[in-house]
């Protein structure tokens, strides 16, 4: 932290020292005075009128939905309520073991606990970073019409990865978002106008982006070579290239590129055995599984990739002339997207950048092309594709979210069953005996019941004034450890003994004939029904599996968002 915060105020007093004003400023002004459909107030019509009510409405229930039924029940909250929630600070992620170097990670929440420690606090700040992404990139679609830019604002929030990453808390995404929509602001301000503020917004929102996830480098990396790149294309074209001044116009390339160098050096003092990377040897899927998944719930970043390419095809061959900035951008997300898919990693949130930078270039790319070529057939062919988008993207978020909800929801009912269960029975110790949930799941479930006051059998326990309760499962623990880089407690057990509770839990792969066999032999106590319809395999809302943490390569089983809770009458 102390090398991170050197290199910060050192980016910030380069910048105020190289920094300054050029030529550029004079057209940058020129350009905004004369972009009158980028103000918000000039010719505003009834449509605009209509489009910022429905806006307001969508972001409104898009907070509703983010507040509803939350809860520390969900995957990784541990991370939450075994630190910042008990007054405890999270160490900055460094785990040479895993291969992981995300230092910034969940450090908010070591400073947000002195101010609260409840789920609706907590998501305050997502809220609060939410409003400003959304004011940052009103000012990114500056050359669209009123209903245009929040209509893509729309199209951004219904991306899964932006979904995900901000209705979720343990998502490093929701940070890389904010910071990337700083990132964008400050860098087209810059291009236009070489400012110092602008630069220095930009060194400051690198220095932050790299450190909260390690693929995030490459994007970094990337674009800046990109830009610094087209910019000597383009001023040794025409004939008055200066090495002076290419150092001079690409203050902020060279300034991102040393930070980068930087983040890679401690990197790699940090992780010397650059073959140890347990964590995405762990998470690996097959490349053809990885291509499938993506092709599947990520439209906008195959788009991007493709169109991405096609320009730089015809740059080459016909000498098609490539916006230094947003080309730049776009080389950086297309590099983003490779490097996920050669590591075969698979996860709903992790295209959450590529998929910001994917949607802003492909919006300018569309307005221009309808500039240069207006016609109602283009307009209409570039709504119906965002519409497309817009569809395809609301379904998989949907589906997500509703998975989402399920489970907190089950869990909270879950812990409030069971401490009326120890009332009415006046039971001091309850064995709770869960067949089909995998090591990780009862270490979730665990660290929520410590989280509501139940006095957890584990090594490390500490005060509880709930009544004990003690996991057991068919599976085999180590040391009687559910994971064993953690201090929760695993009991083994063939079968639930006598009075023991039999735990369907809601994330648990089975089919609902496994309920019914249960339903013939033990006493059903308690269940929770999904908050979806009950409906077959072959549903429409199923085939959106794809996007399930759990169930992406196995489809959602029968017995999905629902728990049953029997008691063992042996």
């Amino acid at each position: 932290m102390l090398v991170w915060s050197v290199c910060l105020i050192a980016a910030v007093i380069g910048g105020i020292w190289a920094g300054g004003r050029s030529d550029f400023a004079l057209a940058h002004n020129q350009r905004r005075a004369s972009n009158e459909r980028g103000r918000l107030w000039p010719g505003l019509e009834w449509p605009d009128l209509w489009v910022a009510g429905l806006f307001a409405i969508f972001v409104a229930f898009y907070v509703a939905v983010i507040f509803y039924k939350e809860d520390f029940a969900y995957y990784d909250d541990d991370q939450l309520t075994d630190f910042s929630v008990r007054g405890v600070a999270f160490a900055p992620p460094i785990w040479p073991s895993q291969g992981r170097f995300f230092p910034l990670a969940f450090q908010e929440f070591n400073l947000l606990r002195f101010v609260t420690r409840s789920p609706a606090g907590y998501h305050f700040l997502a809220i609060t970073q939410l409003a400003m992404v959304l004011a940052l990139l009103f000012l990114v679609l500056r050359d669209f019409g009123l209903r245009y830019r929040l209509l893509l604002m729309g199209a951004a929030m219904l991306a899964p990865g932006f979904c995900i990453a901000f209705s979720g808390l343990i998502y490093p995404e929701r940070n890389i978002l904010f910071f990337l929509a700083i990132l964008i602001v400050c860098a087209a301000g810059y291009d236009k106008a070489k400012n110092r503020g602008y630069l220095i917004g930009c060194l400051i929102a690198t220095q932050f982006l790299l450190y909260y996830k390690e693929t995030t480098v490459v994007l970094i990396a990337v674009f800046a070579l990109s830009y610094a790149s087209l910019h000597f294309r383009s001023n040794k074209a025409r004939a008055r290239f200066s090495w002076a001044g290419f150092v001079s116009e690409n203050l902020l390339s060279i300034g991102m590129v040393v930070l980068s160098a930087v983040y890679s050096v401690l990197f790699r003092i940090v992780l010397p055995a650059l073959g140890t990377f347990s964590y995405v040897s762990q998470h690996q899927e097959t490349f053809a599984s990885v291509l499938r998944s993506y092709l599947v719930i990520d439209w906008v970043a195959w788009i991007l990739l493709a169109i991405f390419l096609f320009r730089i095809a015809r740059s080459f061959l016909m000498g098609l002339e490539l916006d230094p900035l947003w080309d730049s951008l776009a080389a950086g997300a297309s590099a983003y997207f490779l490097a996920i898919l050669a590591l075969r990693l698979i996860s709903g949130y992790y295209l959450a950048p590529v998929d910001l930078i994917g949607l802003l270039y492909l919006a300018r790319l569309s307005l221009h092309w309808v500039k240069a070529e207006p016609g109602k057939l283009h307009r209409v062919a570039i709504g119906l594709a965002l519409a497309l988008i817009m569809l395809h993207d609301a379904a998989y978020s949907s589906f997500r979210t509703i998975e989402r909800k399920g489970i907190i929801s089950a869990k909270s009912q879950l812990a409030v069953f069971l401490r009326h269960y120890a009332q009415t029975e006046n039971a001091s110790r309850i064995e709770l005996f869960v067949p089909y949930s995998n090591a990780y799941h009862l270490m979730i479930l665990e660290a929520y019941l410590k989280y509501k006051g139940f006095d957890v059998v584990s090594p490390a326990r500490g005060n509880r004034s709930g009544p004990e309760v003690v996991l057991e499962s068919p599976a085999l623990f180590a040391g009687n450890k559910c994971i064993d880089y953690r201090e929760y407690s695993c009991v083994h057990a063939d079968q639930a003994g006598p009075g023991a509770l039999v735990v369907l839990m809601p994330d648990d792969n089975i089919a609902m004939s496994c309920v019914d066999d249960l339903e013939n032999h033990e006493m059903l106590l308690f269940r929770v029904a999904a908050p979806v319809p009950r409906v077959t395999g072959s549903s429409w809302f199923r085939l959106l599996y794809a996007i399930s943490p759990q169930f992406a390569a196995t489809g959602a089983p029968g017995h999905w968002l629902q728990l049953h809770v029997f008691r063992n009458a042996a």
